[in-house]
């Protein structure tokens, strides 16, 4: 739906996030994972980009709000970048995953608004003319 970014925060970890579109969801017993699609725009059009997102049990606010959401909710997030790691068939694997600390609702059309906001303030006139 828009942008992600990470910028550090005063402990020293890296905090994320990312405003994007519930894609899907599966709710186990202490966790639900979440992709999220976010698109960004690229010299050759709109390239969709999917994020993994786990929230925890443990977390009451944030798994109250991801027990609540459906495929198409726009949301922002915010969380801690991990890699994980594991091993299946013999074979080693990996992915990032953002474990969420915050979920919240982003109103519908919020990240296109956004998006034309950043074209408007890099003094480009038009978001055609944003070099990437």
């Amino acid at each position: 739906m828009s942008r992600e970014y990470a910028k550090k925060n005063s402990s020293g970890t890296t905090l994320f996030v990312v405003m994007g579109t519930i894609g899907r969801k599966e709710s186990y017993q202490s966790v639900i994972n979440l992709s999220v699609a976010v698109d960004r725009w690229t010299k050759n059009g709109i390239v969709t980009d999917w994020f993994y997102l786990k929230v925890f049990e443990s977390n009451k606010r944030a798994w109250g709000m991801a027990s609540s959401v459906d495929k198409g909710t726009p949301v922002l997030a915010t969380g801690t970048l991990v890699v994980e790691r594991w091993e299946k068939e013999g074979k080693e694997n990996s992915r990032m995953a953002m474990w969420v600390d915050q979920l919240s609702y982003t109103p519908r059309g919020a990240s296109q608004q956004t998006r034309q906001e950043s074209a408007d303030t890099a003094g480009y006139e038009d978001e055609s003319d944003v070099p990437f």
